[in-house]
């Protein structure tokens, strides 16, 4: 089923195919005459949708992701309930002609990819102007999410993976001979990634897990008007809150007011999870092996590209967090 369609093209007919899957979803709704415009060719196929009368949407197209349609409903049940029942401000699933949430678009019979199509959120990604009134603003809606969860069950027919394994239910890569590093780099990764294995089974002997977002950082919100919005939650998860935390966490990490003001803002809203500050830097560190593992099986090209560079960097800085006990991006000159 579908990634594999796509594996053998080259980045310009990547785009050309996927384009057509887009048209190709975009006709099980109502929608006529719209302009499609690429706005990410990464882990997934994202797109911007202009009606011809002026309305936005946008439509997103499963291309690396591991999501079932249990894990896909889940996550538009959520989503919708997240919109209904909260502040949050989220981008709403949209029904097709079939009343579906969900759709199965492709260009030949036996390849298919799922894609959503959502309501346009306006406004600039958060990293474009970030600032700790911000961050603060992430932090309570974090917690928001959070406090939400612990109350609300999905709906039949519905379910999303655990993340309490070092893969988070995917293949284990570095184990599994995809990662391609100099032997002694490649062992100091497997045995950190094994060190991760450890952390999380012992927080999980703890905890029950509930349903976070997973993938929470400043291309995934948006700030308009002084207000923060939400999307992308296709990586949501049965998980810990403190996972949600320091995968947010990862993406600011050299910006200590940033993560001051995140963590403020989610203990204005609720309870900060209680956590040693050793654990908190192993699951930080965690986010970056989990990103190796994730792109060196990616089919999309870009992210093909951009492999042995970061499998290079990931080297530097895991290096830097054994020596140091503190995950950084910035490494000394």
């Amino acid at each position: 089923m579908s990634r594999n369609s796509i594996d053998h093209l080259s980045e310009r007919a990547q785009r050309a195919y996927m384009r057509n899957v887009a048209l190709d979803a975009l006709s099980h709704y109502k929608l006529e005459d719209a302009r499609v415009t690429l706005i990410n060719a990464g882990f997934n196929y994202s797109y911007r949708i202009d009606t011809a009368d002026g309305e936005k949407y946008a439509l997103r197209v499963n291309v690396n992701s591991r999501r079932s349609l249990e894990n896909l409903r889940a996550e538009v049940s959520w989503v919708e309930e997240l919109g209904t029942s909260t502040s949050l401000w989220v981008a709403r699933p949209q029904m097709n002609r079939d009343k579906e949430l969900i759709t199965f678009a492709g260009v030949d019979r036996d390849n298919s990819f799922a894609a959503v199509l959502y309501s346009w959120l306006p406004g600039s990604d958060l990293n474009k102007a970030p600032s700790p009134e911000r961050w603060y603003a992430v932090g309570a809606a974090m917690a928001t999410l959070h406090k939400h969860s612990r109350d609300w069950s999905l709906p039949s027919a519905a379910s999303v993976p655990r993340l309490d394994s070092v893969t988070w239910g995917a293949e284990d890569r570095l184990h599994g001979g995809l990662v391609s590093a100099p032997a002694d780099d490649l062992a100091m990764l497997r045995d950190t990634w094994d060190q991760c294995a450890s952390v999380l089974q012992r927080l999980w002997g703890h905890e029950t897990g509930q349903l976070i977002h997973a993938d929470l950082h400043g291309w995934n919100m948006k700030w308009y008007r002084g207000r923060l919005s939400i999307f992308d939650f296709d990586d949501c998860g049965w998980g810990l809150p403190l996972q949600d935390l320091t995968v947010t966490s990862y993406y600011i990490r050299d910006t200590m007011e940033y993560e001051e003001a995140l963590l403020e803002g989610y203990g204005s809203v609720t309870t900060l999870p209680v956590h040693s500050q050793e654990d908190y830097e192993w699951l930080v560190a965690h986010r970056n092996l989990l990103l190796l593992n994730d792109v060196v099986s990616s089919v999309t090209k870009e992210i093909q590209a951009i492999v042995p560079r970061y499998t290079e960097a990931t080297v530097k800085k895991i290096r830097l967090f054994l020596e140091t006990g503190v995950y950084r991006h910035t490494l000394p000159s």
